[in-house]
């Protein structure tokens, strides 16, 4: 939005492209209450590192380009020391941060009608459109066919996804055991063992949520911005 409002101050012309949506239809528990919602988007972390990457990224005072390779760096950083016995030392951040980006998701998890192996996610992220994080990590490129959505999804181990970081930065395929990425038109997730789910779709936590369903939605027309190259600024 800051871009957008930048570029249109400065009476530059702003490109539009065509994309799809995402339906998103999901029960929320509202006092106790199981409530129905349905909204719309283009771009979902549901569970596992992406959303606690957001949860992290939205707790800074500016969240910017820098912001997301500080999350990077201190996530590679502690990584030997979190995620291991080391993490007893009492070392701060070094002793927990890597843990808490990698801490799954308790839920269950279908994908074109395929229930997808196991209960602890690390990772589970959908988008109806290719996305550019502050020119620092790119996602999501198979959701640019039309009439598709693109899952990134599965139990990988901590080490899998951070060898994917080189990919993670050009926009590549993620690989690995225990990983799909690949295009669908239907994911569903369901919360199990008491812990409700809290995925961020579009940059908005939906707290408290117990199932949700993402359906490719109607093509829209939005707004065609690039985030400024300043992760190194």
């Amino acid at each position: 939005l800051a871009m957008l409002r930048t570029t249109l101050e400065r009476g530059a012309v702003v490109e539009d492209t065509e994309v799809d949506s995402m339906v998103i239809d999901g029960m929320q528990r509202i006092d106790g209450v199981e409530t129905p919602f349905r909204t719309y988007g283009f771009a979902s972390a549901a569970g596992g590192v992406g959303q606690r990457f957001y949860s992290k990224y939205y707790a800074a005072h500016d969240p910017n380009p820098r912001t997301i390779m500080n999350i990077v760096a201190n996530t590679v950083a502690s990584a030997p020391i979190a995620l291991s016995p080391l993490s007893r030392l009492p070392l701060g951040n070094l002793s927990t941060y890597a843990r808490e980006m990698f801490e799954p998701t308790a839920c269950r998890v279908m994908l074109d009608g395929m229930r997808l192996p196991g209960e602890q996610f690390t990772g589970v992220h959908i988008a109806s459109m290719s996305i550019n994080l502050g020119n620092v990590l790119r996602f999501f490129g198979k959701a640019d066919q039309p009439g598709l959505m693109n899952a990134i999804v599965g139990t990988p181990s901590p080490w899998t996804i951070i060898k994917n970081l080189p990919r993670m930065a050009r926009g590549g395929e993620m690989r690995g055991r225990d990983l799909l990425d690949r295009p669908c038109r239907e994911m569903s997730l369901e919360a199990v063992g008491g812990e409700l789910l809290a995925p961020i779709i579009d940059g908005e936590f939906y707290r408290n949520v117990s199932k949700i369903t993402y359906r490719v939605g109607p093509r829209v027309r939005i707004p065609k911005v690039v985030a400024q190259k300043s992760a190194s600024a």
